[in-house]
């Protein structure tokens, strides 16, 4: 024997067992090759059945005693790696000895017929598991034991290497753990393959790696531009999470020709390959991944899995608010040894509120010196990044944020921009470490930043809630929302009628104290206000670019039009109602002169700027209101009146520019806003 350790004799002193009954006929042993110390199953190692200190004995006979010390590791190493443990009858018999020490003779000799006798049940119960193992060298599947024959030689005296042949076997323990715990150490639970939620308190979450670690200007989680494949680039380290893998048991020198190693990511509900997660065979620059992992020879899974330990990879995710499932696969030449799996969520995109602190407001417009001016002095110039022309920044993108599941210890959190224009990259441009940018709706919802709007944080919708204009219900960029969850459901409000479809057309939402006060239009109100000459017996609309209040009052008093007031009035009328009864929030009515083209597909507009369509920016603490000047000095006093609460920090803003093209303050400029920094 070349085997540098042999069988530990057990503690006489403690476990005396009873002597091993003798077996009818079964194969003679003492032909089959020894195993080599280098190719010990792992467990010998884990399990102490082998002293690592002392030489080899493997042609001495073996005795009752160190039989029995090698069965009893046997079967806690089958309890503790298949489903049903090692079996009544392993038990039946092992706890024999336990139970019954009276003349255990455990230094008498063995011969090969108790041997085998003691070996049969472990052997039936790894086949009533279909074999989840590496049997001893030279045995295969078709066998029921590692022995064939008459058994002519059963009472021939078995020696430690024939003992430690027939327990040669592996059990291939597939495990694939991630965070699950949320305590930030990977571990194992046999409820981790369960649906994953955001708020827990249990479920790996992960962040999208959409930011740019390495400056390239594309998100990181895109395939690499020269080698077109996916890559951990340089300072991403700290974007991908670990999954912890347990090694085989088997060293890597001993992996049997055949054995292959997958790991594939999944979609949540079929076995279809899916890319919004990649996995990589190790965390480290310039490593490259994919939808799958396929250690498809012996060396390969060697060299990631063999021995004993954890294999680490790396995993990162890629689509905002979607699961994927883990799976790992050992196969023996093509038959399953053993699989696991995991699930992970990638953590869900969301809108930030305007209570959130701005960093920055962008803003078209800003060859417009009376519109830019108006904002400057409200917000400070400083405040603002300015581009000229018209520019519906409002519209190109929704800034908003990530972080990782509730109550998971390594917080993490990361400001991200949602594009919705399929015209403009100007947004993607902001994209750093510390800001990702994700593209997955700008085909669907173009020019539709002022159609998503979110209510300020409450104790029912910690993170706010969506309010959404009631013609994207269903669409893909809808489909998108939703299944971030963490918002949802949203409020949707008419505005079908309007020719551009926008809530901020017909809503606003002002921070204030702990809670909110939304603006909602009034056309009807508006109405009223042109009408009171004995108010406002002198007050004339202040631009020539606008009807004259006295066509207003004709347009809006002819009985050929009261159909259309009063359905735009009850579209309104529900839109406030919808806002408070789902919110539970103060509703402040503003007057806005809409025009009354409402049916098919809605062209209707406003004659005057729209003061609902207001720019809300929280600058250092601050809540400020830019509201669009309507050119009618009765309506600012109505609209200041209702907004006193605001003080100075409301002001009003020239939007005759922006209402030329169908615009006002809030679809020209886009404030950046500050991600809550903890839960």
């Amino acid at each position: 024997m070349s085997s540098e350790e042999k069988v530990i004799v057990v503690d006489h002193s403690v476990s005396a067992f009873c002597r091993i009954p003798l077996l009818t006929a079964l194969l003679l042993l003492a032909t089959l090759s020894p195993v080599s110390a280098a190719n010990y199953p792992g467990w010998w190692i884990t399990r102490g059945v082998v002293d690592t200190n002392a030489s080899a004995e493997d042609y001495a006979v073996c005795t009752s005693g160190q039989l029995k010390t090698m069965a009893l590791q046997a079967m806690n190493e089958l309890d503790a790696d298949l489903p049903g443990g090692a079996g009544n009858v392993v038990h039946t018999m092992v706890n024999g000895w336990i139970n019954n020490t009276a003349n255990a003779q455990d230094y008498s000799a063995i011969n090969a017929g108790q041997l085998k006798t003691v070996a049969a049940p472990f052997y039936d119960c790894l086949r009533s598991n279909n074999w989840p193992c590496i049997l001893p060298d030279g045995m295969t599947t078709n066998q029921n034991y590692p022995w064939s024959g008459t058994g002519a030689q059963d009472y021939s005296m078995a020696n430690n290497g024939q003992v430690k042949y027939v327990f040669s076997f592996s059990v291939v323990n597939v495990k694939i753990n991630g965070d699950y715990n949320r305590n930030g150490n990977p571990a194992d639970d046999p409820h981790k393959d369960d649906p994953v939620t955001f708020a827990g308190p249990k479920g790996f979450v992960i962040l999208a790696n959409n930011n740019d670690s390495d400056g390239d200007g594309q998100p990181d989680c895109e395939p690499d531009s020269v080698s077109g494949q996916y890559t951990i680039r340089n300072n991403d380290l700290s974007d991908i999470y670990q999954i912890c893998i347990p090694k085989l048991g088997i060293p890597a020198s001993a992996i049997p020709s055949g054995m292959t190693v997958s790991v594939q990511v999944l979609n949540p509900t079929n076995d279809t390959p899916s890319f919004d997660a990649i996995v990589f065979p190790k965390i480290q620059a310039g490593i490259q991944g994919g939808a799958g992992l396929d250690f498809d020879t012996a060396s390969a899974v060697g060299t990631y899995f063999g021995g004993t330990g954890t294999a680490i990879l790396g995993i990162e995710g890629r689509t905002s608010g979607n699961e994927v499932r883990i799976r790992i696969t050992v196969k023996i030449n093509g038959n399953t040894l053993g699989t696991d799996e995991m699930r992970v969520l990638i953590a869900p995109w969301m809108a930030l509120s305007n209570d959130r602190p701005v960093t920055k407001i962008y803003s078209g417009f800003g060859d417009d010196a009376a519109f830019a001016n108006d904002m400057n002095a409200l917000f400070g110039s400083a405040n603002i990044a300015w581009v000229d022309g018209v520019i519906w920044r409002q519209d190109e993108g929704e800034f908003g944020y990530t972080r990782t599941g509730v109550g998971q210890s390594v917080y993490a959190m990361r400001s991200d921009i949602l594009d919705l224009s399929s015209t403009s990259d100007d947004f993607k441009a902001l994209i750093s470490p510390s800001k990702g940018w994700d593209a997955s709706i700008r085909t669907t919802f173009v020019h539709t930043g002022g159609g998503v709007e979110v209510s300020v944080p409450d104790a029912n919708y910690p993170y706010g809630r969506l309010i959404l204009s009631d013609e994207y219900s269903g669409s893909t960029g809808c489909a998108f929302f939703e299944r971030q969850k963490i918002q949802w459901p949203p409020i949707f409000l008419p505005v079908a009628w309007l020719k551009v479809g926008h809530v901020d057309e017909v809503m606003s939402i002002v921070p204030y104290g702990s809670s909110s006060v939304i603006c909602v239009g009034d056309l009807t109100n508006a109405i009223a206000i042109l009408k009171d000459y004995t108010t406002y017996p002198t007050n004339e609309v202040e631009s020539t670019d606008y009807y004259s209040r006295a066509f207003l009052v004709s347009l809006y008093t002819n009985p050929a039009y009261a159909t259309a007031v009063a359905t735009i009035q009850g579209y309104l009328d529900s839109a406030a109602t919808n806002l408070c009864t789902q919110l539970g929030v103060t509703i402040v009515r503003i007057p806005v002169a809409y025009t009354l083209e409402y049916t098919g597909s809605g062209s209707c507009k406003t004659f005057l700027p729209n003061s609902i369509n207001a720019a809300v920016a929280n600058i250092g603490g601050t809540v400020k209101v830019g509201s669009p000047d309507p050119r009618f000095a009765p309506f600012r006093q109505v609209i200041a009146n209702r907004l006193s609460f605001l003080g100075s920090n409301q002001a009003w803003i020239n939007c005759e520019g922006p209402h030329a093209v169908a615009g006002e303050a809030h679809c020209a400029s886009n404030p950046d806003k500050n991600p809550p920094t903890g839960p």
